[in-house]
């Protein structure tokens, strides 16, 4: 065997090494996307668990209760809690778009989400926050939220 030879089986084998490196690459790069999109959704469900059991406590729960009969009867200090319940809310909505539209978020847990949106903005206390503070929202999610359709009291 000559030193020609033995250098093309070396340079054949190294080709095979860097082949097989690049094709584990790509498996782990994938897996990567996979794991991330599954914590987007935990974090999702997470935050939006911890917001709903916010309503546990009586008094959060009973100025939402009062803001939903009409926001104008909530005094100012009820007004500050409220607006921050519901923009901490909408918030979370825009994250799930946001996840969305990257594709960390299935359509189908995007949907539900959405859904949830719609029956969220059906109240005229949360149309009101709407009007207060959407300037505090992305431009793509202020059209989003300006879009959905006009549903009637639909959260009780």
């Amino acid at each position: 065997m000559n030193w020609e030879m033995i250098s093309a089986v070396v340079d054949s084998i190294g080709a095979l090494a860097v082949v097989a490196s690049l094709i584990f690459l790509g498996i782990q790069v994938r897996a990567q996307n996979h794991e991330r999109r599954v914590a987007s959704v935990h974090e999702i469900n997470e935050a939006y668990r911890t917001m709903l059991s916010s309503l546990c406590e009586p008094d959060l729960a009973a100025i939402v209760v009062k803001g939903l009969d009409g926001y104008a009867t909530l005094d100012p200090v009820e007004r500050i809690q409220m607006v921050s319940y519901f923009i901490g809310g909408l918030k979370l909505c825009e994250e799930a778009y946001y996840q969305y539209q990257q594709g960390r978020l299935d359509r189908f847990y995007w949907e539900g989400m959405l859904r949830q949106l719609e029956d969220t903005m059906s109240s005229d206390a949360s149309r009101n926050v709407w009007s207060l503070r959407r300037h505090q929202f992305g431009d793509e999610f202020r059209s989003l939220v300006d879009g959905l359709p006009q549903k009637q009291n639909t959260l009780w």
